[in-house]
């Protein structure tokens, strides 16, 4: 493991980590200087404070103070993401999906018991069962897109948030599910062009092209194959990488796109051994566990993290990593000017294409309700004449025509007779 970067850790960090136990997923906050670990049987969130450092000998990561966020609303956390610097979604396998606004690290406290900001209800109106992994996508207007791996109902959701109203979920829909099979880890690349769904069956991660026709019909338009048992899955934030913890095996696999786009099926084009053989026989109680879980890639690719139940935390070099196999990373330098342009070009189309998708889905729902009236007319009409075929209708005829003339004198002196 000759790309694992050296950790330098408080005695605080150390302990925490050390008391966290099994864990699933792992995020870096937007700004890199947080990380979160989902502490899965224990209900609790661990957030460390970061430092990332380059010198002659190599790179190494400082970790100088920590935070654990316990909340009723954790049951089981599976899978995170951060929405912004300070927000985090949290996918609970035993029950909902939480926002938590989070708690500056370094004023004195250690520990904090947070009540969710918003919660996206495990009902029929917002359509969770057994949420386990999670990816926010910014779309304008204060907008948010939020994906969510439901491993039981093997689906996936989707549902806007409003970041005006606390982020309040206005709509929800299944957006996938043909073919998934416990579907166990998702990303969005930055372009929002792409989702990747990690699924954990058919041993392979299904690749989606994300336009405004995704729906729950759709076929993937590209594999990713050889991942075994994959779990955690993350795009590079120039979108030519994707990185897929194995959980079934001591490896990280690399993917490139090598072209223009995901389509087709792929081999990785590096395996990196993230644990030595003792760690990774000691997690494996069954087939399916023993290796990396949570699986995140700083902004600027220069270092991946790691996490499972046996090696709480593990960073290494990825910029190494893809020097050795002859791929640079291709994020532009680019001045401030350059950046917010392209941000702002980037969230026009992105609300474009959530606008066209917003009109198919209505125009998908006018269609399905105008065929649910058809069908409930045609089964209404059925109900009606299966009932004047009954003996009892039949019988009763005479009684029905005795009282229809009774009713037709009625009124009429009645309305010869109003007082």
């Amino acid at each position: 493991m000759s790309f694992q970067i050296k950790i330098s850790a408080s005695e605080d960090v150390q302990k925490a980590l050390a008391e966290i136990g099994r864990t699933e997923d792992i995020k870096f906050s937007p700004d890199n200087r947080r990380l979160a670990i989902a502490g899965f049987l224990k209900n609790k969130i661990l957030i460390v404070n970061v430092l990332i450092d380059q010198s002659a000998t190599g790179k190494q990561v400082t970790l100088s103070d920590c935070i654990t966020i316990t909340s009723p609303s954790l049951k089981a956390p599976h899978g995170l993401f951060f929405i912004d610097d300070q927000t985090l979604i949290v996918a609970n396998r035993g029950g909902e999906t939480p926002i938590f606004k989070l708690p500056q690290i370094g004023t004195g406290e250690s520990s904090y018991e947070l009540s969710a900001l918003q919660t996206i209800r495990a009902d029929q109106a917002n359509l969770l069962k057994t949420p386990g992994s999670v990816t926010a996508s910014r779309i304008g207007l204060d907008l948010y897109e939020i994906l969510i791996c439901n491993n039981r109902a093997h689906n996936v959701t989707r549902h806007i948030l409003d970041a005006r109203e606390e982020f309040r979920p206005i709509r929800n829909e299944v957006l996938l599910s043909k073919g998934l099979d416990i579907p166990d880890g998702i990303a969005v690349n930055e372009e929002w062009s792409w989702i990747a769904v990690s699924n954990h069956k058919t041993h392979n991660v299904l690749m989606y092209m994300n336009d405004p026709w995704l729906d729950r019909q759709s076929e993937p338009d590209g594999i990713l194959r050889d991942a075994n048992y994959p779990h955690g899955v993350r795009f590079t934030n120039d979108g030519n990488f994707v990185l897929v913890a194995n959980a079934g095996a001591p490896y990280v696999h690399i993917y490139a796109k090598n072209g223009a786009d995901w389509k087709g099926e792929r081999d990785p084009i590096a395996s990196i051994r993230v644990m030595d053989e003792e760690t990774f026989l000691r997690g494996r109680y069954n087939p399916q566990e023993g290796g990396p879980k949570g699986v995140d890639i700083t902004n600027d690719m220069s270092v991946f993290v790691t996490t499972c139940a046996e090696q709480t935390l593990a960073f290494f070099d990825l910029e190494k990593i893809l020097k050795e196999q002859k791929l640079e990373s291709s994020i532009p330098a680019s001045n401030s000017a350059d950046s917010s342009l392209a941000e702002i070009s980037r969230d026009a189309r992105i609300s474009r294409e959530v606008l066209v998708r917003e009109l198919i889905l209505l125009a998908n729902t006018d269609a399905r309700m105008a065929l649910q009236k058809a069908d409930l007319d045609a089964a209404h009409a059925k109900q009606i004449q299966s009932i004047h075929q009954t003996r009892s209708w039949k019988i009763t005829a005479p009684l029905r025509r005795a009282y229809s003339s009774f009713r037709a004198l009625q009124s009429k002196i009645w309305n010869k007779h109003p007082y």
